[in-house]
């Protein structure tokens, strides 16, 4: 009896594997999370976006792990750029507050809203302003792609009609609100 060559799918148990193979992966490529819009705000007047932001809620990272009452303050440069001061207590609101340095430039021209952050010679990201409150109450900013998000406010507090906006608006964006971790802020304001 001559053997030829049986092609992979020539049973019909190695046809149903095939099936069974291409369904599944179609199914993976359709279940994939869709595009998060990082897209910043059409203009961001910058002097009034300077002073300091309270940091209400963020997606946990590393480099904030333990830090309590959290804020950034910006402020601009006679050459351009933008000291930022990462201010922070750690685990304790009772804590001493402490000081982290870096410098910003924006990085689109046009809003405003774009910057590259230089936190030292190894280490740079990106900071986008996706969303901010028109009296500059709070805003919600990004990093990463996406992957690192704070909602920041003028006031160690935002108030929950607030914060709900700012969840519902990263909703929109295909951010997943539950992902953000309120941060524990001090009442004292400086």
């Amino acid at each position: 009896m001559k053997r030829g060559f049986n092609p992979p799918c020539a049973t019909p148990k190695a046809a149903l594997i095939l099936l069974c193979i291409f369904l599944s992966s179609a199914v993976l490529v359709e279940a994939k999370p869709s595009k998060v819009d990082v897209s910043t705000v059409p203009y961001l007047d910058l002097p009034k976006y300077m002073g300091r932001w309270y940091i209400i809620s963020h997606v946990p990272n590393r480099a904030e792990k333990g830090k309590v009452g959290t804020s950034d303050s910006y402020e601009k440069r006679a050459d351009g750029r933008i000291d930022v001061i990462f201010s922070y207590r750690k685990k304790s609101l009772t804590a001493p507050e402490k000081h982290e340095k870096a410098v910003a430039r924006v990085v689109n021209p046009g809003t405003h809203a774009q910057w590259r952050v230089k936190q030292s010679w190894l280490s740079t990201e990106d900071y986008a302003v996706l969303e901010l409150d028109p009296e500059y109450r709070w805003s919600v900013v990004a990093a990463s792609g996406g992957k690192l998000v704070w909602v920041l406010s003028r006031t160690p507090s935002l108030d929950d009609k607030d914060y709900s906006e700012a969840m519902q608006r990263l909703t929109q964006r295909g951010i997943d609100p539950g992902k953000m971790e309120k941060v524990p802020q001090t009442m004292e304001q400086k």
